[in-house]
């Protein structure tokens, strides 16, 4: 692992993100190949539609938005106008895109779904400026949103969903607190949420059906963190680990 911020499958291979740049890789993590736009950040990776990856990128023209590359052959379109977008998931095929879009103070903020192909907008939920339905990360079938940090009033009803045509969020239980995952993701089939999950500084990843049953553990790792992971539709794991390092630096006389 390299720590990367980002790490997604899209159509086979690997892309990943360590802010500054993306680069594709084999599915084995070999021969990389650097990916970089006009951006000055790569953030939050999402696939969208063939050989496509989403992502929140920034300029000095239209501020925090999203842009799309594609991994073939490197070319870049700017999804939305800013100023304030970022948070993008994508439906498989690539035709609607749902981000978190704030006001130009950030005032308000709202989970919006963009058709691509007509460049319509809706507000599927609005919410403050606090992050209180972050992250929305669209279902394998295209049909729901999750929506994370759900207010957070219980310690274990931080996630709940809307459909992607609009209406009353549910919410969901999680068999775990929201303070204890570091990053959640659609299971391949949609019947349960794959969550990163830290114990002692350790991370492994769990699955938590959909139907209330018990959660499993899928990975056993006894060391280091994970940075990012993602499953591909075929049910084949990536993840990136690693360990912290933080150095404590004295500086005498400094002027």
């Amino acid at each position: 692992g390299e720590g990367f911020d980002g790490l997604i499958w899209v159509d086979g291979r690997i892309v990943t993100a360590n802010m500054l740049e993306m680069q594709v890789h084999d599915p084995d993590g070999t021969n990389p190949t650097r990916l970089k736009s006009y951006s000055t950040i790569y953030r939050n990776l999402t696939r969208c539609g063939v050989g496509g990856v989403a992502y929140w990128a920034s300029d000095d023209t239209h501020g925090s938005h999203i842009a799309r590359t594609d991994i073939l052959t490197g070319s870049t379109t700017r999804l939305t106008d800013g100023p304030s977008d970022g948070n993008p998931t994508c439906t498989a095929d690539g035709s609607t895109l749902v981000f978190q879009h704030c006001t130009d103070k950030d005032t308000r903020c709202a989970v919006t779904r963009k058709s691509l192909d007509s460049g319509q907008s809706a507000s599927l939920y609005e919410h403050g400026s606090d992050g209180d339905a972050g992250n929305p990360i669209l279902s394998p079938d295209g049909n729901k949103v999750l929506l994370t940090n759900f207010g957070a009033k219980y310690p274990y009803e931080w996630l709940a969903w809307v459909p992607l045509t609009g209406g009353s969020p549910q919410m969901l239980k999680m068999p775990v607190a929201a303070a204890e995952v570091t990053e959640i993701k659609w299971a391949p089939d949609g019947k349960s949420i794959l969550y990163s999950r830290a114990e002692n500084g350790v991370g492994n990843i769990w699955s938590a059906p959909l139907d209330g049953k018990a959660p499993r553990k899928l990975t056993a790792f006894d060391s280091d963190a994970i940075f990012a992971f993602d499953v591909s539709p075929d049910n084949r794991l990536a993840l990136s680990r690693g360990s912290f390092v933080r150095d404590v630096v004295l500086i005498k006389n400094a002027k």
